[in-house]
């Protein structure tokens, strides 16, 4: 039993006596078997921040070719733009203070999520998350969003090629892509806002830290769950997606018609179709509706009775979400010869240095 006193700075003194690790417990929840629990801790300390890592640095290499390729074109302005928002969605799953929340070590009761550590260490651990939330919500709301804008500006150049460089300039689209990420800013600044540090004295050299909803999001919670249901999933979700696939198959269609009359024009030998541009976009796009159809896929085909499988189906869909948001760099220099020219360059030259 706990017996629990409140102090007037609203730090909560806890009596609590050393309890073992509840073998099928996590934050609370109750697990069904040692299984998900081993499913659980494996994807969120070791395969999801292990991807994350080599994602996140691929990420960085693809920024340095697409610099030493030079940010003169609208399409390599919005990929510089998509790679920056992937990298910020992958802090989501870089986090190493959600793993120690979960997981831990030393903890005074070990089923319980949060920090039990010395105060200054929880409030790191806690305002890392913070931050490492922060970022990774903003990526990931702008990570919606760039694809939406590289198809339009492919719909532009495949169905107005003559006044496309009229309409589509350089300034344009660096302001299109700083507006995308000014967009999503507040929504993401609330999110984090939401969120209120708690502190609870367990015994003379521990405090349980706990990043819990606050007083703003309470007040305003009709205002956040209406806003998010009907307004942000559309705005991340079928929104983006229905703009993809369906622009992906029009400039498809729209290039095997204009093939085919060329062919028609000149001769009965095949043309083949290999604007380098082009296919980076849209495989870019491509990806990006797979994997995220692919979330919603799970969803309805992975029914979660438990929190806990509510926590395990949500690590295997930030695992697509990964692969979307660390793809940029092999899309790259596998569909660009440019692109791979500078990146082989890059590696010469490390090579010679070394």
């Amino acid at each position: 039993m706990l017996n629990t006193t409140y102090a007037s700075d609203v730090i909560v003194t806890v009596i609590a006596t050393k309890e073992p690790r509840w073998p099928y417990y996590v934050c609370w929840y109750r697990a069904e078997s040692q299984e998900q629990i081993t499913i659980l801790y494996a994807m969120q300390c070791f395969v999801s921040p292990a991807l994350s890592i080599l994602g996140f640095s691929a990420n960085m290499l693809s920024l340095v070719i697409l610099v030493r390729g030079g940010l003169r074109r609208s399409s390599d302005i919005l990929l510089f733009s998509l790679v920056i928002a992937d990298s910020m969605c992958l802090f989501k799953t870089m986090d190493y203070a959600i793993i120690i929340d979960f997981f831990g070590p030393d903890k005074l009761i070990a089923s319980w999520c949060g920090y039990q550590y010395d105060i200054t260490v929880n409030y790191f651990l806690a305002y890392s998350q913070e931050i490492f939330m922060f970022i990774g919500f903003w990526g990931s709301s702008v990570n919606t969003l760039i694809p939406v804008i590289i198809t339009i500006e492919r719909l532009l150049a495949v169905f107005l090629p003559m006044t496309f460089r009229t309409i589509v300039t350089t300034k344009r689209t660096i302001i299109l892509s700083v507006t995308a990420f000014v967009f999503w800013l507040p929504w993401s600044s609330f999110i984090v806002a939401c969120l209120e540090i708690l502190n609870y004295k367990m015994s003379e050299d521990k405090i349980w830290t706990s990043l819990d909803l606050g007083e703003l999001y309470i007040n305003n919670a009709r205002f956040f769950t209406i806003f998010s249901l009907y307004f942000i999933d559309t705005l991340v979700s079928w929104f983006p997606l229905t703009i993809i696939i369906l622009g992906c198959c029009s400039v498809w269609i729209k290039v095997k018609i204009t093939l085919r009359q060329r062919q028609n024009m000149t001769s009965a030998q095949k043309i083949s179709w290999s604007p380098r541009t082009t296919q980076t976009l849209l495989l870019t796009c491509l990806i990006f509706a797979l994997t995220h159809s692919a979330t919603s896929v799970i969803v309805y085909m992975w029914p979660a009775d438990t929190q806990v499988q509510v926590f395990i189906r949500n690590m295997f869909m930030d695992l697509l979400y990964l692969i979307n948001a660390s793809s940029n760099f092999f899309v790259y220099i596998s569909t660009n010869s440019k692109l791979y020219t500078i990146f082989v360059k890059i590696v010469h030259c490390q090579k010679k240095i070394q």
